[in-house]
Formats: structure tokens, C-alpha cells, sequence
């Protein structure tokens, strides 16, 4: 079957967040959330993964892009995790697929809408986020 992959971790400078720690990240576990908001001051962040079942023979490539950022899909397949520096404050999003060695979407494409650095909270519509989404 095809892997899930699952979002182990947030990690924000360096330190691991969870849900309902003095950073006031996250209010359910990282997997299940569509939305971050870090405040000004933060400096990097990145995700860690899990692919249970996932192997280098599985056919399977994991990839990621950060909406904004990223000029193309990075393969993560084997490092699990990935990390962003010297973000400039402004909104981007999070994709996160799994593609066979073709290249096409296997498994369902997540994403993470991100605000970086903001003062003020200037939220994506569902609609737009939903049709971005929907290109991977």
C-alpha cells in the first residue's frame, strides 16, 4: 500500500514544539494542523516526518515545497525532515505529496498555511487554499 506519511515534529530555532507548550504554537498535534502563525523574532523552523512501511526499494519519493520559497519539490525521502532559514515575515504554504519514481501524486497532497514573522494575521480563504492544494 501506499506510505502515509505522517508530521512528526515542529521545530522552531531549534527547539521542539508541542501542543499546548509556553510557545503557544500549537493547539493540536502537528499532523492534524493546517495553520502556524510564528511571531516576529522567529528564525527558522522545519518539520520532522514518520513513513511507516516507506523504504528506499518502495517506488516512492516523498517531496516538499514551501509555497513561496521553494522554486521546486524537494525530496526528503531519506533525510525525513527538512528545515527553513532566513525566511522574510509574509505568508507562505507548506505542501507536503508522496509521488511515485513518474513523478505523479500518489497519495493525498497535504498542505500547512504558514504566516512567518507577521504582525497581523491576513488569512487565506479556504477557497484559495483549496485550489492551490488541489495543483499537487
Amino acid at each position: 500500500g501506499l506510505p502515509y506519511i505522517y508530521v512528526t515534529d515542529l521545530m522552531v530555532d531549534g527547539v521542539s514544539v508541542r501542543p499546548g507548550d509556553n510557545s503557544g504554537l500549537l493547539e493540536r498535534n502537528i499532523d492534524v494542523t493546517s495553520h502556524l502563525s510564528f511571531p516576529q523574532g522567529s528564525e527558522n523552523f522545519g518539520f520532522r516526518f514518520s513513513a511507516p512501511g516507506y523504504g528506499p526499494l518502495s517506488g516512492y519519493r516523498i517531496l516538499c515545497m514551501l509555497e513561496g520559497y521553494d522554486s521546486d519539490w524537494k525530496d526528503v525521502s531519506d533525510a525525513l525532515s527538512v528545515c527553513y532559514e532566513d525566511l522574510s515575515s509574509g505568508n507562505y504554504i507548506f505542501h507536503l505529496a508522496v509521488r511515485d519514481l513518474d513523478g505523479k501524486v500518489v497519495g493525498p497532497a497535504r498542505s500547512i498555511v504558514i504566516e512567518f514573522g507577521t504582525t497581523s494575521r491576513q488569512l487565506f480563504s479556504g477557497r484559495w487554499l483549496i485550489a492551490i492544494a488541489g495543483k499537487y
